[in-house]
């Protein structure tokens, strides 16, 4: 095996050196599978780590149920500018880690009583790395590897911890023995972890100078690497051109065959972007082109937001021009995938050149059954809750962060009434204990609960 330690910056080997003896890697858990639904409509939210897009499988849905709207809105100031937030539950509470704009690192805990600061170790990030936040009501412990590529993170697979490596290398670290996949990984990608593998966009390429999520590098396709190091697959994008313009795909099992799909956009200079769904048979599902090149998709969760509860997959059109919030379910006729709804504009889930794509949450945010999406109504406004009707989208409700939001969107699911022992955050279709919302903005920490 080769050492990753050469390709260790100056900056970066004084913070690994610094933050060594919180470098914590290990994990005896089995990494959380896909969100399914079932035959019943309901669906699973996954446990584990809290990360940045909620799960390890980058879909952000949230267990539990809120009228968000009459929820209490609670400001915490920080003395700084929150970037990243990530939670994860401590029984009828939520345990959140803030990372500032110098790359210190803030604890709270959430109650339905307000907010409380805890420790958090580490209590600064290497440069640009996102959080992974576990925790008990003793405070934050943020997992971390000294070699992750700026803009990215661990995640657990199995038994194993995952980073992805500057050099486009996959570390899977198991105990003291690390393995290596020579994946040449985007320098920002960030894993996800399905069905014991994980999932890297792969294969850098500047053939699409659009530069919409921080740079011009994007990739040719995702790689699948196994919890013993070793790639098992690569899923490629329909089209000679095409790329995959993301940082990181979204594991969810979309056609119902109890293996996770992976959802991204792919796009070209001629027709621009669509989301498609690539499965490690090496099928895959396309949607609609937008029609002109360099012109984005923003795929955000896969959840049974039908009318009916029928599996879809929610993304935004054009979210910098545009902001057309779109439903799509797989088309048996085509195999493709079909757009079912779509909302009028004024969406931002995404400002152009951020590596922020945290900008939606999947839930039952309107107090009843029914799944819904919540996202911004412009990128420093209200954040809307949308849900599907037979006719379309409608929105049915909105709260204000009161200030410009400077962080991706988090939510977190909590144990309620005779559950609070209970960490895995209600039961297991979702439907039990109430929802913790958190959103950084210029004025601090905005948190909505109950």
């Amino acid at each position: 095996m080769v050492s990753p330690t050469a390709m260790v910056s100056r900056r970066r080997f004084l913070t690994a050196a610094a933050g060594a003896a919180t470098l914590s890697l290990a994990g005896c858990l089995d990494g959380p599978s896909p969100p399914v639904a079932d035959a019943r409509g309901s669906f699973a939210v996954p446990a584990g780590d809290g990360h940045v897009h909620l799960h390890a499988s980058a879909n952000p849905v949230v267990a539990g149920t809120t009228a968000l709207r009459a929820a209490r809105r609670t400001v915490a100031y920080l003395g700084g500018t929150p970037r990243w937030v990530a939670g994860v539950p401590d029984g009828n509470a939520s345990l959140w880690a803030v990372v500032l704009d110098d790359e210190s690192v803030l604890g709270f805990r959430v109650t339905d009583d307000g907010v409380e600061r805890v420790p958090a170790s580490p209590s600064r990030l290497q440069y640009g790395t996102l959080p992974v936040v576990s925790g008990d009501a003793s405070g934050v412990e943020l997992r971390t590897d000294p070699w992750t590529t700026d803009h990215s993170h661990p995640v657990r697979v199995g038994d194993a911890v995952a980073t992805v490596l500057g050099d486009g290398r996959v570390s899977v670290r198991r105990g003291d023995d690390r393995r290596l996949a020579d994946v040449d990984a985007l320098p920002d990608a960030r894993p996800v972890a399905a069905d014991g593998r994980v999932a890297v966009l792969a294969g850098r390429t500047t053939d699409y100078p659009h530069g919409a999520l921080g740079d011009d590098v994007e990739a040719e396709s995702v790689a699948l690497v196994s919890a013993a190091g070793e790639e098992v697959a690569r899923l490629t994008p329909p089209g000679a051109d095409a790329v995959l313009e993301g940082t990181g795909p979204i594991a969810a099992d979309v056609d119902g065959d109890g293996e996770a799909e992976f959802v991204t956009t792919a796009a070209d200079a001629a027709d621009g972007a669509r989301i498609v769904a690539l499965d490690a048979s090496g099928d895959h599902r396309v949607g609609p082109a937008v029609g002109d090149g360099f012109r984005w998709r923003h795929p955000l969760a896969v959840a049974p937001f039908g009318p009916n509860g029928e599996l879809e997959i929610a993304a935004v059109k054009t979210p910098h021009v545009g902001g057309v919030a779109e439903f799509y379910r797989p088309d048996s006729a085509d195999d493709g995938l079909e757009l079912v709804a779509e909302s009028a504009g004024g969406y931002g889930t995404h400002a152009f050149g951020s590596r922020n794509l945290g900008g939606a949450v999947a839930g039952r945010l309107a107090g009843d059954d029914r799944w819904c999406l919540l996202v911004p109504a412009g990128f420093g406004g209200d954040l809307t809750v949308l849900r599907r009707t037979r006719d379309g989208v409608e929105s049915v409700g909105a709260v204000s962060p009161l200030a410009a939001r400077t962080t991706n969107l988090a939510a977190v699911g909590v144990s309620g009434g005779d559950d609070a022992g209970d960490d895995d955050g209600g039961d297991a279709d979702g439907a039990g204990g109430d929802v913790h919302l958190v959103v950084g903005t210029d004025d601090g920490l905005a948190v909505w609960t109950g």
